[in-house]
């Protein structure tokens, strides 16, 4: 086994929570030796961690994929009729990872049979299911433009099924039609659409429907705000459960996971810029062994997690969502997903192979080290927990405490305050062991007026008494 050093830095800003009080500093978070992990959402890339993801599968699947999709509309269904006023419904409500085995009475177990029955024999779901195994592959846009324009079907059919069990409060208001005439024409083209074609109608419908809901809420802003919470999960239950369920379905392949982020360089002035408050904060020096290429971050009391180099690429990693739900139990995914009347699907195989569960981790390790090439020059690692086993985390489970070994030094921003500069050496003197202070660096980023740039030197002249 072969083991070298690595050194990694991290960035940090001036102020970490400028909204508590007191304000949390990068002084304090030294102090503990914190690392704080963050969500993909707090990340500034909203295409960090994309997938590229696709649906593809035979006539087995995509009759589940159907059968699948009505069970999470009657949950979203019954959310809001439960709910009232008191939340708003969102992804997690339409349980994507869960099956109808799930329900918990044998009433909603007969409206969800009845549900899915009148929508297989529906004459137009028929015609989508054919379209569906002959066309084998689609991506998110596509199918969510099929979704939205067979969905008025399955909400017909939906509000039938409640009403005929006596669930008369819900929906039973609106006068629900299935579009015969509109959906006829969307057939026509459809059914004759090549790939290329139909990857412009999901891409244009997309577009379009961005703006008309843009330009809807603009001109009725005042009047949505407000609205109650009840009044506005009707609106997103009739307009968005296609896309919530695409979504959704994407996100569940792998649980979510947090990360912390580190840089091969510290002399990017722009990255001092971004992350470190203008050079008000400071960056941080890490020190790690690589051992047969892995990289991993000794945490107190909690283990370690492993750092990724991220790939700069601009192709995100490609997962079939039919390929990716490893996350149940087989006997589970062969009953729901993998047989239909009888039949097995095909991919019944890839699922019992020996290397399966191996190319999922695989695909996972891909995704969370993935971003665009306009982020080559960071030259990031990034230290990954996944809530596989652990469930959602709450941010203060985020915030870990990291071995003093890594902790090689600190490097001074151009405008770190002089008074935050003698803080964080107090701080270090008092927390850092002995052994750990007397091989720590200080550095600082200064203009060189010889080279014309930005450098990091080093203070030969400080050190711990």
């Amino acid at each position: 086994m072969s083991t070298e050093k690595k050194r990694l830095y991290r960035f940090r800003p001036h102020t970490i929570l400028p909204h508590q009080s007191p304000p949390k500093t990068v002084a304090d978070e030294l102090g503990a030796r914190e690392i704080y992990l963050g969500t993909l959402q707090q990340n500034n890339d909203p295409m960090d961690g994309m997938q590229d993801a696709y649906w593809e599968g035979d006539d087995v699947l995509w009759r589940n994929f159907i059968r699948h999709y009505c069970f999470c509309f009657l949950n979203a269904a019954y959310f809001i009729s439960i709910a009232g006023d008191m939340a708003l419904l969102g992804q997690e409500h339409l349980a994507v990872r869960a099956t109808p085995d799930a329900f918990p009475d044998a009433a909603i177990r007969t409206i969800y049979a009845q549900f899915v029955d009148a929508v297989e024999r529906d004459r137009h779901i028929e015609g989508l299911l054919r379209f569906l195994g002959n066309r084998g592959r689609l991506s998110k846009g596509e199918l969510k433009l099929v979704l939205n324009t067979y969905n008025p079907v399955i909400l017909v059919h939906l509000k039938e099924a409640l009403v005929a069990n006596g669930r008369k409060e819900f929906l039973s208001s609106l006068d629900l039609q299935s579009p015969t005439s509109n959906l006829t024409a969307f057939e026509t083209a459809l059914y004759s659409a090549d790939a290329h074609q139909l990857a412009a109608m999901g891409i244009a419908a997309e577009h379009v429907h961005q703006q008309l809901l843009l330009t809807g809420l603009y001109e009725h802003a005042e009047h949505f705000a407000e609205q109650p919470t009840a009044k506005r999960n009707l609106i997103t239950f009739l307009r968005d459960i296609p896309g919530l369920y695409l979504d959704a379905s994407v996100r569940t392949i792998y649980d979510e996971y947090y990360i912390a982020c580190f840089s091969e360089r510290c002399d990017d002035e722009s990255m001092w810029g971004h992350y470190s408050s203008g050079h008000k904060g400071i960056c941080l020096i890490f020190e790690f062994e690589a051992r047969d290429g892995h990289i991993h971050l000794d945490i107190e009391n909690d283990g370690r997690l492993e750092l990724h180099q991220i790939q700069y690429s601009s192709a995100p990693p490609e997962i079939n969502v039919f390929e990716g739900l490893g996350y149940l139990p087989y006997a589970i995914l062969h009953k729901n997903w993998l047989s239909f009347d009888g039949r097995e699907s095909r991919l019944a195989n890839i699922y019992q192979s020996e290397g399966y569960h191996s190319d999922y981790w695989q695909k996972y390790a891909a995704t969370v080290a993935h971003k665009f090439p306009d982020w080559k020059r960071e030259k990031e690692y990034r230290a990954v927990k996944s809530a596989w086993l652990s469930g959602p985390i709450t941010s203060e489970q985020r915030l870990l405490s990291y071995r003093e070994k890594h902790l090689k030094g600190v490097i001074f921003g151009m405008r770190t305050p002089l008074e935050m500069q003698l803080e964080i050496m107090r701080v270090l003197d008092s927390s850092l062991s002995r052994e750990q202070k007397s091989t720590f660096d200080f550095h600082m980023a200064q203009y060189c007026p010889v080279r014309k740039k930005m450098e990091i030197s080093r203070c030969d002249l400080i050190s711990f008494s």
